[in-house]
């Protein structure tokens, strides 16, 4: 049978890291949009043959669900 050892405290500093790094989130939303962004022609359909423009040998893959 395993010995249990005794708590070692070193996640204790996980916690209070992980709310400042939350709280900075929140302080950044007003910058991030809250509604539709028109991306106008910066996005065009993927050619139906698979192939990526601009990165020759990579293929796209369709996921059906």
């Amino acid at each position: 049978m395993p010995k249990i050892l005794p708590k070692s405290g070193a996640g204790r500093e996980v916690l209070p890291d992980l709310y400042a790094f939350l709280s900075r989130i929140v302080n950044l939303s007003p910058l991030f949009p809250n509604g539709p962004v028109d991306l106008g022609s910066s996005v065009l359909p993927l050619p139906e043959d698979g192939s990526i423009p601009h990165l020759p040998g990579w293929r796209w893959l369709r996921r059906r669900i």
